[in-house]
C-alpha cells in the first residue's frame, strides 16, 4: 500500500455479509467493509437478500472469522462508507494474503469497477479468472441462483469476451506502481 501508511491490527469476530465483518481493536467494536469488491447481499436496508448472499457470507466467515488481520485503508477511498463502516483491505500479517483477493479467487465476490480503488488492477483479472474457471458463484453446479447482481457481472464479462476485450490480462509492472 502507500508508503508511510500504517495498518491497524484488528481482531475479526465474524462475517456479517459477504463483504462486511464485525471486528474490534483497542476495546472498540466496529464494522469493516472490504474495499473494491462486491457480491450478493445477505441483507441490505430496503432490499431483499440475493439467494447466494448467504454462501458469500459463509465463505468470508471461513476466511477471516476469529483471526487477527491488518486493516489497510484504501488511499483512493474515504475512511468510512455511507453506513459508517471502515473501508479497507484485510491482510493476514503472517502470509500477507489479502482476504478480498482470496474471496474473489474462490468465486464468492467480484471486482467492483465502479469504485475508484487501489486494488482494481489485481481484483479485475482475478474476477475474470474465477469466472473462466467456474469457481463459486460462477459454477454451473451452483445449487441456488446467483442473483441479479452476479448475473449482470457474468453478462458483462461475456460481452467483453465476445468483443475481444479482456479484464483477465495481468497488469504490467508499470500499471501496478
Amino acid at each position: 500500500m502507500a508508503s508511510g501508511v500504517r495498518p491497524a491490527l484488528v481482531s475479526v469476530d465474524r462475517a456479517l455479509d459477504g463483504d462486511t465483518l464485525a471486528a474490534h481493536a483497542q476495546g472498540k467494536r466496529f464494522k469493516i467493509r472490504l474495499a473494491a469488491l462486491d457480491n450478493p447481499e445477505c441483507r441490505h436496508p430496503g432490499r431483499s437478500a440475493d439467494p447466494a448472499g448467504h454462501l458469500c457470507r459463509v465463505a468470508l466467515d471461513a476466511l477471516a472469522r476469529r483471526s487477527w488481520r491488518e486493516l489497510w485503508q484504501d488511499p483512493l477511498q474515504p475512511r468510512l462508507d455511507a453506513y459508517g463502516r471502515r473501508l479497507g483491505y484485510l491482510i493476514d500479517p503472517a502470509t500477507h494474503a489479502d482476504t478480498g483477493a482470496l474471496l474473489i479467487a474462490q468465486g464468492f465476490a467480484w471486482a467492483a469497477p465502479w469504485h475508484r480503488a487501489f486494488a482494481l488492477p489485481w481484483y479485475a483479472p482475478a474476477t475474470a479468472k474465477a469466472i473462466r474457471e467456474q469457481r463459486g458463484l460462477w459454477s454451473p453446479l451452483m445449487p441456488i441462483p446467483r442473483g441479479p447482481a452476479a448475473d449482470r457481472i457474468l453478462a458483462r464479462h461475456a460481452v467483453l469476451a465476445s468483443a475481444g476485450k479482456s479484464e483477465s490480462q495481468e497488469p504490467s509492472h508499470q500499471e501496478q506502481q
